[in-house]
């Protein structure tokens, strides 16, 4: 296991592509750190930066107390000599070799021969579930069952640290559940450091002790995938998290961690990132598969409670494959986009009177220069 420092890296193709702009990131020893973000957001370069695979113009990387980059002093430490082991999207595997055989290539390589050898890969397949596959050859395998094997040879060298490029984007969804909660198992036996590299937020919230969320070559935030998740540090963050529905408001007061909103005619309290007082323009951000709507009379008395977003008409429905797609026109508001589960006690339809709240918002300084921001996003 190995510290991984990361300290203002810099990445660009040319002056106007600039994908890692002086990059500041820490990687505990043993930790799972999930590098999350966008396509383009320069997540897959900084991975590859670490594992010697690219080269920055600055900055530097150290694994533990070795320097591995570090233009300014002309170091660059080669990829077989990080002690690293990745594990590809496309898993990589020679499809003329046996399993065994490419697991044992990286011990080869390192001059591992004999008893050794064969122990070692015998251990790497047990650990992945894979200990009666030595002999098959990957064609022979499932495309779970070859992402195991690329990970048994990115482990069989004990490295100090482990990097994973997408590692199981090309698998099915219930495959992806499945492997994610083995690499978590195999991690937590192992406990390797490990930089993680994802697009899927659910794929990384199950695994990860940390998130990095990348935009724009920087990082945009760094938390537990708790506090990233629930409390977005910018709308730009929020958006690739899953929140959907942006309502604009104006701060009445903020109490410590809560912020009191005025959103239109109604007053609504939440949990608040970056407001800095009073009297300034904020979004109230919230999920659409978060919300709640519920019919309403014209002189309900919950329409005062705190989680309303407002009150108004039911302007179309749409059935999803797992749920209903309600939208409401809010006045003052806009339309805000509610999925409803199968089982909404109440049907909807359109023109219907209905409260839109939720339980799980979080209000965030508005866009500078943005007075209404649309809330939907599709």
């Amino acid at each position: 296991m190995a510290q991984i420092g990361i300290t203002a890296l810099t990445r660009a193709y040319s002056a106007a592509n600039v994908v890692l702009d002086r990059i500041d990131l820490d990687v505990k020893e043993g930790e799972l750190l999930g590098l999350l973000g966008p396509s383009g957001c320069g997540k897959s370069t900084l991975l590859r930066c670490v594992a010697g695979l690219d080269r920055p113009q600055a900055g530097r990387i150290s694994i533990g107390d070795r320097t591995m980059t570090d233009p300014s002093a002309r170091r660059f430490v080669p990829p077989e000599a990080r002690n690293l082991g990745m594990v590809f999207q496309n898993y990589a595997l020679w499809p003329h070799l046996s399993v065994a055989q490419n697991v044992a290539y990286p011990l080869r390589r390192r001059g591992v021969r004999g008893s050794a050898l064969t122990g070692r890969v015998a251990e790497a397949l047990a650990l992945v579930g894979l200990p009666d596959a030595a002999k098959r050859r990957p064609g022979q395998l499932s495309g779970g069952q070859q992402q195991r094997v690329s990970i048994a040879r990115a482990i069989v060298t004990e490295p100090s640290v482990l990097l994973f490029d997408e590692p199981l984007s090309n698998l099915d969804a219930n495959l992806r559940r499945l492997l994610r909660r083995e690499i978590r198992a195999l991690h937590e036996r192992t406990g390797t450091t490990a930089l993680y590299v994802t697009h899927d937020q659910d794929e990384i919230g199950g695994l990860a002790d940390r998130v990095a969320v990348l935009a724009g070559g920087r990082v945009a935030q760094l938390g537990t995938p708790r506090e990233v998740f629930t409390l977005p540090a910018s709308r730009q963050v929020a958006e690739f998290v899953g929140f959907d529905v942006f309502v604009p408001g104006v701060a009445v007061s903020v109490d410590g961690a809560d912020c009191q909103v005025r959103v239109a005619d109604r007053r609504v309290r939440a949990p608040h990132v970056g407001v800095t007082g009073p009297d300034r323009p904020v979004l109230v951000a919230a999920r659409g598969r978060a919300l709640t709507v519920r019919p309403a009379a014209d002189d309900d008395a919950n329409a005062d409670d705190a989680g309303v977003l407002g009150t108004g008409r039911v302007t179309a429905v749409s059935r999803l494959g797992d749920g209903v797609e309600v939208e409401v026109d809010l006045p003052g508001v806009g339309t805000v986009v509610a999925v409803l589960g199968l089982d909404q006690d109440t049907p909807m339809e359109r023109g219907r009177h209905v409260h839109v709240s939720c339980a799980e918002l979080v209000v965030l300084p508005a866009e500078e220069g943005s007075a209404r921001s649309r809330n939907r996003s599709h």
